[in-house]
Order: C-alpha cells, then structure tokens, then sequence
C-alpha cells in the first residue's frame, strides 16, 4: 500500500490529534473511510511494468498512520480512558498515567474498537487519483474559528 502518492500531503497530525482520533474510536464516534485506489488494472503496469503497489491511499493517510503508531507502540493514550483491568502498566506524563499498546493485558480489547472503513476506488492514472483526492478534500465548508469556539464553549459547559 502507497501512503504518500505525489498529490498526497505529508504527515500533518500532530500527536494530540492522533489521541484525540484513539479517543474517538474508544467512544465509537464514527470514523470517516479510508479511500484507497486498486492500482491493479493493466493501465497502471503499463506505466510502471515493476509495479508492487496494489493500493494507493487517496484520502486517509493521517488516520492510517495513527492506527499504525498505536499498533508499533508508538503512541501513548490516556490510562483513564480504559477499564482499570484492562491496563497493565502505565507510564507518567506530565498529563497523567499514559498507557501503550504493549502496557495492556489484552491488547485486542481496543483493537477491536478500532473500526476504520475502506471504499475502494478504481482508477487508472494518479491524475484520476488527485481528483477524487480534491474532491474529498475541497469541497466542504471549513469550519470557522467562532463556529469551533461556540462548540467549544458548548463542551466544556
């Protein structure tokens, strides 16, 4: 799987975000899905006959690398936002006890909790990609700094 097509953005989250995407998950709060593009029709060997890509990811990048930092341990969440029993070891932050992949006595118990979508697209050229990349990405409305801070303010009420 292609993570970083040419019109794709870098790694962007910063690590708070990447919690706050493990604590949506932990709460069953709906992840948007993944869109990967099948690159295995004849048209993308013609371009590249060596060709070891089946999939390219097109919109999803930063929640797939959060799933994969947890899964390699490194990414760290708060130990209060699990049952105590599930916790084996914690490790302090200035924020509180954290806890990783590796710390928990089952580890499959928030793996499962983990659900991430995949539609799958099949295009042929990375141009078609970018398109449907811009068309995930550029055709909502961005959410104001006063329509984030009523929200805000709302939560912590």
């Amino acid at each position: 799987m292609l993570l970083n097509p040419a019109y794709q953005r870098g790694p962007r989250w910063a690590n708070g975000q990447r919690i706050d995407l493990m604590r949506s998950w932990l709460q069953g709060v709906p992840i948007p899905a993944v869109v990967v593009n099948e690159r295995t029709n004849p048209a993308w060997h013609r371009v590249d006959p060596e060709l070891r890509v089946t999939y390219a990811v097109v919109d999803g990048r930063q929640r797939l690398e959060t799933a994969l930092a947890w899964q390699d341990g490194r990414l760290a969440i708060p130990a209060s936002w699990l049952p105590p029993d599930w916790v084996h070891t914690t490790e302090e932050t200035t924020d509180g006890p954290y806890v990783r992949v590796s710390s928990l006595r089952t580890p499959r118990r928030v793996q499962r909790l983990m659900d991430l979508s995949c539609v799958r697209a099949k295009v042929a050229t990375e141009a078609a990609e970018a398109a449907i990349y811009l068309l995930i990405n550029n055709s909502g409305t961005p959410q104001s700094a006063e329509d984030l801070a009523r929200a805000a303010e709302v939560a912590d009420s």
